[in-house]
């Protein structure tokens, strides 16, 4: 009889997870497999990287030659931008530990506003206004004057309706 060999791998060793809506969560699964002629013995999972959750394998766990289990990876961005993270898979495998990267990105609603400029001159720019449905407190939503005819609110919610109005500012900063 030869010596016992034991090999744990993944169907994967990258999961992107592409763009994903902030707060919502997106899951994909890795599928682990057991060869060799032992048994594998899964110590520990170990996930890093904001907005990264794993579910469906606790360890220990022990995966016969042959057997395989499914861990699944969530991700929920928190805010706009690109993530990065890593799950590591500790066990006695003869290979070493499994080594998964993962990425996606994180992405909010907006909504493009664009508006036709007055045919009056001295206009230096513009300020854009914004109420929810149901409400009828506007909020000014940008921060500085906007010199163009078009406007990207980035602060909006999912099945919100909002209501925008546009005034002109004059160059003693008048608004229309």
């Amino acid at each position: 009889l030869g010596p016992s060999s034991t090999m744990l791998t993944a169907n994967a060793s990258s999961i992107p997870f592409g763009s994903v809506l902030i707060n919502s969560p997106a899951e994909q699964s890795v599928t682990l497999t057991a060869s060799g002629t032992s048994p594998v013995t899964i110590s520990s999972v170990a996930i890093t990287g904001n907005g990264f959750t794993n579910s469906g394998l606790t360890a220990p766990m022990t995966l016969n030659p042959g057997q395989t289990a499914v861990l699944n990876v969530q991700f929920t961005p928190t805010g706009s931008g690109s993530y990065s993270g890593q799950i590591t898979i500790a066990s006695n495998s003869s290979s070493g530990n499994v080594t998964i990267g993962l990425n996606g990105t994180g992405y909010g609603h907006k909504v493009l506003l664009n508006w036709n400029a007055p045919s009056s001159g001295g206009v230096t720019g513009y300020n854009v206004y914004r109420v929810a449905s149901g409400s009828t407190s506007y909020q000014r939503v940008n921060s500085a004057t906007v010199s163009s005819t078009t406007f990207t609110d980035g602060n909006v919610k999912s099945g919100t309706s909002y209501t925008y109005y546009v005034t002109s500012l004059d160059g003693s900063g008048l608004e229309s």
